[in-house]
């Protein structure tokens, strides 16, 4: 028992599973917000409102989150890895909750803004997944410290993988598909990631020797500084391409000739998920044989192709072999 509760997997698949639930019940809440209050009833209309409110959504996490994730890191140096799970995670619940008034007082979708905001203001992910990966570290040593970090991404990509295929389901449970039951399951996820992460579990102890051996010496730092510039560069342009295109193809879905409900999107994200199982398994079996340029550089142009064939989709099921071929 005592083991246990040194580990970070529970607040991981906790958060992980309020994710996959809140994503597909916002989508489609925002969505269908949008066929209410377009200026006609044409598709385009309709994606051109959801695609404004998205865009702004997108601006507001990658925006909002910076500056307080930096403060957030400073404090937990001086008092410890609690603040970079527990506060981060509040501010999920507290700004997610935002949906549930949404839903319940009809709202306008752009109040979600606020409830975005509030989660950026509290760290949001960079300050909640600094943390997360922080504790695995100092758990491990520098042989299995690898396999460590990629097993807490595992342990997402499963926790997202099961929740996007139950959230479609629930989210048709009730005749007038309001989203409720999904959101509030989402909350009392989060609920729990909280409680875990503030009272349950027991967190390491920093010392100046393990920060010490956790950072490179001066002299790598400088010899490798050039190289991680280029990767930085080159990771962020491929993760702006591939947020764009996950957000275009999140509403295309929705409309002919595909016009999903929530069901299927929910499959949607289950076949996005897959990606952080198949990453894993590359990772562990491929490494064992292929350079680690060559792995990037297939994980590059897999997902390049995948999206190619993903442009030119009229039926479902090449949407998944457009997604297969991606991860």
């Amino acid at each position: 028992m005592g083991c246990f509760l040194t580990l970070v997997e529970p607040i991981v698949v906790f958060k992980s599973l309020a994710d996959s639930f809140y994503d597909t019940a916002l989508l489609m809440v925002v969505y269908n917000q949008c066929n209410r209050t377009a200026d006609n009833s044409t598709y385009y209309e309709q994606q051109k409102e959801a695609s404004k409110f998205f865009l702004f959504y997108d601006i507001i996490s990658c925006l909002v989150p910076l500056l307080p994730a930096v403060t957030l890191g400073k404090c937990a140096d001086k008092r410890g890895l609690k603040i970079l799970t527990v506060i981060p995670l509040l501010g999920y619940l507290l700004g997610r909750s935002f949906l549930f008034f949404i839903e319940m007082f009809k709202l306008p979708q752009y109040v979600m803004f606020i409830g975005h905001a509030v989660t950026g203001l509290c760290g949001g992910y960079p300050a909640y997944w600094t943390g997360i990966n922080a504790i695995a570290a100092l758990r491990s040593t520098n042989n299995n410290r690898s396999v460590r970090m990629s097993s807490l991404e595992l342990s997402s990509g499963i926790a997202k993988l099961l929740g996007s295929i139950l959230s479609g389901h629930i989210f048709m449970i009730p005749n007038n598909h309001t989203g409720l039951p999904v959101t509030v399951l989402s909350l009392a996820l989060y609920t729990l990631s909280v409680v875990y992460s503030a009272f349950i579990i027991k967190y390491p102890a920093v010392t100046a020797d393990e920060q010490r051996g956790l950072l490179p010496s001066p002299i790598e730092e400088k010899k490798d500084m050039r190289a991680m510039v280029y990767l930085f560069v080159a990771a962020n342009i491929f993760y702006l391409g591939m947020l764009g295109g996950e957000n275009v193809i999140s509403l295309f879905v929705l409309k002919p000739p595909l016009s999903w409900d929530a069901i299927w999107v929910g499959y949607g994200h289950a076949a996005t998920n897959m990606m952080y199982v198949t990453s894993f398994l590359a990772v562990l079996i491929g490494s064992k044989y292929l350079s680690d340029t060559f792995l990037i550089l297939t994980g590059i142009f897999s997902n390049c192709a995948g999206m190619v064939m993903m442009s030119f989709v009229k039926q479902s099921y090449l949407f998944f072999i457009g997604k297969f071929v991606r991860y």
